[in-house]
This record gives structure tokens, sequence and C-alpha cells, in this order.
């Protein structure tokens, strides 16, 4: 599990949702240029501290968004 950079307690993972019309989970895009471009997508990992409050956010599948 992931440790708090700034106090050293085990982060907890929450979710990062939109909110209207629809709860969907954020994504990160890396676009390729282009007017047919491709769109490489991740979600997003969100990790919270529960003393500090502390955010750290990581892409769930990194390798997904490598152009090719």
């Amino acid at each position: 599990m992931i440790r708090c950079n700034k106090c050293d307690v085990e982060m907890f993972t929450a979710s990062i949702n939109t909110t209207y019309p629809v709860s969907l989970p954020v994504m990160l895009v890396n676009r390729e240029k282009g007017l047919f471009a491709t769109e490489h997508k991740s979600e997003l990992l969100c990790y919270v501290c529960p003393e500090c409050g502390h955010i750290e956010l990581y892409a769930k599948d990194p390798q997904k968004l490598k152009s090719k």
C-alpha cells in the first residue's frame, strides 16, 4: 500500500467521479495530433491520507497512454 510522503501514514483509495448527469470515472487522455487521431486513455487512481488530506494521483494503466 502507498504511504503518505508528509506524515508516513497508510493512504486509502478514493474515487474521483463526475457528478452530473451521471457518475463516471475521470480518465487521463493522451491524444495524437490529427483530425482522426487516436485517443489513448487510462483511468485515474486516487490515494488520500486520512491524517493530513494529502492526495496522490496515478494512471491505472500507464502503458495504455503511450502512443504507438
